[in-house]
């Protein structure tokens, strides 16, 4: 898959992913993709149902790659004990994630997916639920506020748990507008962990109890995660290699279980 390693502008992206979703409207107009959503059994919990405090939760997250096998990746987070799996594409173009995350869908059923792609309006929300996302990322740092707004507010119509992505002092107004059950602090775009860090230690005192807390990077290794976990989070992101072996797996259990 020659596109699956491209780093692309996120204009790009975005701009393609509008077109694609122009392009699916025609083929499944909203009725119809509304009927689709209907079908889907009640989401399961993400997030709101940890419930002694202590553990930290662990979203897998399935990227597009080289060797892209999502119902593979998604089994592997679910056997070593992720408590949850996320899928992400828009590194990248890519038109059939919706289709993929259906798939993922039946490989691990009743298992929380989290849909992490950009998603533009509220047909971008049910066409998400149709395919099986438990929960949705909104993405403050690039959707307008009005925009934002009707996505999360359709996101939690279909009862879903609403993540909500920040990285400035001004999200944190639409943060309390908008009640998102999890926020996601940092820039989509970087993968600079101490900055992302560093924004956290000064968002968290202003973000309220009832909203968990998770870091938008990707956490790769299990000092990260540490890293992360000695900060404050109630969940976080890990790529495959984090669990690439057993004595990573026995670590990864000691540190979000906080032991």
């Amino acid at each position: 898959m020659a596109t699956g390693s491209l780093q692309v502008n996120r204009d790009i992206i975005i701009a393609t992913r509008k077109q694609y979703m122009i392009e699916r409207k025609h083929v499944t107009p909203m009725d119809a993709i509304m009927a689709l959503a209907a079908m889907q059994n009640r989401p399961p919990y993400i997030l709101n149902s940890i419930e002694d405090g202590r553990k930290v939760a662990v979203i897998g997250q399935v990227r597009l790659s080289e060797t892209y096998d999502p119902v593979l990746s998604a089994l592997r987070f679910v056997r070593d004990g992720a408590d949850a799996v996320s899928y992400f594409t828009d590194h990248t173009i890519y038109s059939k994630d919706l289709d993929d995350m259906l798939i993922i869908t039946r490989g691990i059923k009743q298992f929380p997916l989290i849909f992490h792609n950009y998603v533009f309006d509220e047909y971008g929300v049910i066409a998400a639920r149709a395919s099986g996302a438990a929960a949705l990322v909104g993405y403050a740092s690039f959707l307008p506020q009005s925009t934002l707004r009707r996505v999360i507010s359709m996101t939690q119509r279909y009862k879903m748990t609403t993540i909500l992505q920040i990285n400035s002092i001004a999200h944190l107004e639409y943060m309390h507008e908008l009640s998102p059950h999890v926020v996601s602090i940092g820039d989509p775009e970087s993968e600079n962990l101490t900055k992302a860090i560093e924004m956290l230690k000064i968002f968290k005192p202003h973000i309220p109890a009832y909203c968990q807390i998770m870091l938008s990077n990707t956490l790769y290794t299990v000092e990260e995660v540490e890293m992360a976990i000695k900060v404050g989070v109630d969940a976080v992101l890990v790529g495959e290699e984090v669990y690439s072996s057993g004595r990573k797996i026995e670590q990864m259990r000691k540190l979000v279980n906080r032991e």
